[in-house]
């Protein structure tokens, strides 16, 4: 029996959280702490941003918006 290949999105995570451990591994306790508050603080200020462009009617997000199936 041969192994399944591995799917990419379980490649895509496990390639994400290599980096995020190889950005954190010489960092202490508190500045670990510290890169994540930061992290998601630029995580909320992107989705602020990008909201306020889906309410904007920008072209961009409606051409993006409709590549993907009605939410529930």
């Amino acid at each position: 029996m041969t192994a399944k290949p591995e799917p990419e999105c379980v490649r895509l995570k496990r390639r994400g959280a290599e980096h995020v451990a190889r950005l954190i591994e010489r960092m202490t306790l508190e500045e670990q702490l510290q890169f994540w508050r930061n992290r998601t603080e630029a995580l909320r200020q992107r989705q602020v941003e990008q909201r306020q462009m889906r309410n904007s009617g920008d072209p961009r997000i409606e051409a993006r918006r409709s590549n993907y199936p009605p939410g529930p």
